[in-house]
């Protein structure tokens, strides 16, 4: 690459630390800005409503059964529709990421900002089933492009300071609450909670207008104003030092091979159910805000205001972002995910289940609903954590990965929290704690054995001994099969055996028509393998597939060079090690220069002692001029035999005593003209000098 003083390569290690520092700045500044404030529209945006529920709009609106919980679900099941598809779009890259992202964020904010005109509970639910909708592609699509643009020591902390968007979106949202009850609440005739739709959706369109010109495309050609030439040799060498693919775009069949890819392992089972019930578990602090509402003086009026409802909770956010951070520094400090998320677990259970048993001591319930804001931080490692774990190679797989899990998750979301927390339960709920320290257990355990299984697998691109039989078969036998077909096409592609000389024997009918076959069948097979390959190493010429070998996309094998990054691990780990672990590393190795040593000695002794080779060729030569041996002689005569002797002459035919025409020999030494003895053979099936059998197929012509 070209650095900014014009150098061909970096010149010392110390340099290309400051250009990606610098790098790495300017991706934070412009993009992981960008990010966070989307994301923070769209978690204002999906949640306002709880806000706007307890400062008036229930009571405006007759919201007084559940339909708080429609709005949720409506909201998720546009959610879940949707969020397949915009997956697909951005897997495939259909789309610029920095076009889809954004427009779709115009959308939501505009339908957002119409709540505000909304009379009744069913405007709203479909105005929160069209910001589910857009809002699909949101959390996974910026997720995806995190996940691919930092390295994994990068990666938490800015998971995790994306994540603190949504602690502050309820501050932004709590405290721009407050500040519309205080000075615009009947301004135009409008209602506080109803100024509250129109200012976040006008801050939402700000936001998506602006991300059409901040977003980093994945792909290499970003048109991010930010992004300069300089940026994108910086970025091209962050890729090559470790060893991540720029993702391509994918036709249908490259989609659902992914697809298949996916169902295959188990990181799919692991990660996407961990990160779901982890995310159902969390729902049971989403529900602070209702519980304050019910709590009462002595005298039976409302103990808090509907400031204070709003303004108490920005503590526990506070205290969600300080704990978010520290997680995730200490996670990518240690490397150890897993064991932040299982602390994050252990919270979420002991909130959960003091509140099931639902003390009478107000200050216990504070605590455990406080406690449970300690636990926020567990969504974002899960997937820094799959993201390590998937590999560097798999770029439009992180994003399947990350689309699945959210989809489960709105999925069953969409309902639960009707049965699970109903409205009309709050705040003591039936089953939401118990649900909550219940579906607390699978994630737990999830987690773990996710951890067992990485630490027995530790690169996902091991192949499966499935892959190993078939690389053996298709890097070994097919080749092999197709230099033996070449082979015997060019033995048996001549001109057929004429008539006189073909044996009538049923083996050699059957080789027969097996060698026909062959010979019709074989042209057309190697054009249309050919044309296999042919197409292959185009499309994977021009990026339209990662697999430049048909059977290699057959059994989702990538194979690629190895970088430097790879490299340096390798003499990293090995320098670890003591000599007798790394001693059969060290033999296998050496294969690849003993192999090749050995295979060269014996192809060259092969030929040394073949009859093609001039040591032995001298040897026959002189063995030749010792010793030659006579040429075996004629069978002698047989007495019943009505040949004359005078005609069994040099030149002569013995049958007709004339010279010879087109001389023909027989088995049994003598030579006759073609016409004569084919004629008597024919006849009688014996050499006429001898008597001994002879056939037709046995007869030679000389050549003179």
């Amino acid at each position: 690459m070209q650095l900014e003083t014009g150098q061909s390569s970096i010149e010392s290690e110390k340099a290309w630390k400051k250009q990606n520092r610098a790098f790495v700045t300017r991706l934070d500044v412009y993009f992981l800005t960008w990010a966070y404030l989307s994301y923070l529209c769209k978690q204002i945006d999906s949640s306002n409503y709880k806000t706007a529920y307890v400062n008036g709009m229930k009571e405006d609106l007759g919201l007084y059964g559940n339909e708080l919980n429609y709005f949720n679900t409506f909201y998720r099941i546009g959610y879940s529709v949707f969020i397949p598809i915009s997956e697909a779009v951005l897997a495939s890259s259909i789309i610029r990421v920095s076009y889809w992202i954004p427009g779709l964020e115009l959308i939501w904010g505009i339908a957002t900002a119409l709540i505000a005109v909304a009379n009744d509970a069913k405007t709203i639910y479909g105005l929160r089933f069209l910001i589910g909708l857009c809002e699909a592609s949101s959390y996974a699509g910026l997720m995806s492009l995190i996940v691919y643009w930092y390295k994994s020591k990068e990666l938490a902390k800015r998971l995790s300071i994306f994540g603190t968007s949504y602690p502050l979106a309820n501050i932004f949202t709590s405290s721009l609450q407050i500040a519309i009850n205080e000075g615009m609440d009947g301004v135009q005739g409008l209602e506080g909670w109803r100024w509250l739709f129109i200012w976040n959706g006008i801050i939402t369109v700000i936001i998506a207008i602006s991300g059409f010109f901040l977003i980093p495309d994945a792909l290499q050609s970003s048109h991010a104003i930010w992004m300069t030439n300089n940026m994108r040799e910086i970025a091209e060498e962050r890729f090559t030092r470790t060893g991540y693919r720029k993702p391509i775009k994918l036709t249908f069949q490259q989609f659902f091979i992914l697809i298949r890819k996916g169902v295959t392992s188990w990181i799919t089972y692991a990660f996407t159910l961990t990160y779901a019930f982890w995310s159902w578990s969390q729902d049971a602090n989403t529900w602070f805000t209702l519980f304050l509402k019910s709590v009462t003086n002595s005298d039976g009026s409302k103990r808090f205001t509907n400031n204070q409802l709003t303004s108490i909770p920005i503590g526990g956010y506070v205290l969600q972002i300080v704990f978010m951070m520290l997680w995730a520094y200490l996670s990518d400090k240690q490397q150890r995910r897993c064991r932040y998320i299982v602390i994050q677990q252990l919270t979420i259970f002991v909130g959960t289940i003091i509140l099931s048993t639902w003390p009478a001591n107000f200050g216990l319930k504070m605590f455990a609903y406080f406690f449970l804001y300690l636990s926020n931080c567990g969504g974002p490692l899960i997937i820094a954590w799959m993201s390590d774990l998937i590999g560097k190679q798999n770029t439009e797989l992180r994003t399947i990965y990350i689309g699945l899990a959210v989809t489960l998750v709105n999925a069953i979301d969409s309902f639960q929290n009707i049965f699970f927390y109903p409205a009309s339960e709050a705040p003591n709920y039936r089953i939401g704690y118990k649900a909550g320290a219940a579906r607390n257990r699978p994630a737990f355990e999830l987690s773990q054995s996710a951890a067992y299984l990485d630490k027995h697998h530790q690169s996902f691109d091991k192949l499966s001994r499935g892959q190993i039989y078939g690389s053996l078969a298709f890097l070994v036998g097919v080749p092999y099969l197709r230099a033996k077909g070449k082979e015997l096409y060019d033995i048996w592609g001549g001109n057929e055996p004429s008539e006189l000389f073909r044996d009538e024997t049923r083996q050699a009918r059957q080789e027969h028509s097996f060698k026909t076959l062959f010979k019709k069948v074989y042209p057309y097979a190697n054009l249309a393998l050919e044309s296999a390959l042919l197409s292959y190493n185009v499309r994977y010429m021009f990026n339209s597939t990662p697999f430049y070998r048909p059977w290699l996309a057959w059994m989702n094998v990538d194979i690629r060079r190895q970088t430097m990054s790879d490299l340096l691990h390798i003499q990293k780990s090995t320098k670890q090690t003591s000599l007798i672990r790394r001693l059969p590393s060290l033999l296998l190795s050496s294969l690849k220069t003993a192999l090749p040593v050995t295979l060269f000695i014996l192809k060259f002794l092969q030929w040394w002692y073949s009859n093609q080779s001039p040591r032995l060729q001298r040897e026959e030569e002189k063995k030749a001029n010792k010793t030659r041996i006579p040429p075996p002689g004629k069978l002698s005569k047989h007495p019943e035999s009505t040949i004359d002797d005078e005609h069994i002459k040099f030149g002569i035919d013995p049958l007709t005593g004339s010279p010879l025409e087109n001389p023909t020999l027989v088995p049994t030494g003598y030579v006759y003209s073609f016409k004569s003895i084919f004629e008597y053979v024919d006849k009688h099936s014996c050499c006429p000098v001898t008597l001994k059998p002879v056939k037709i197929t046995q007869l030679r012509k000389i050549l003179l």
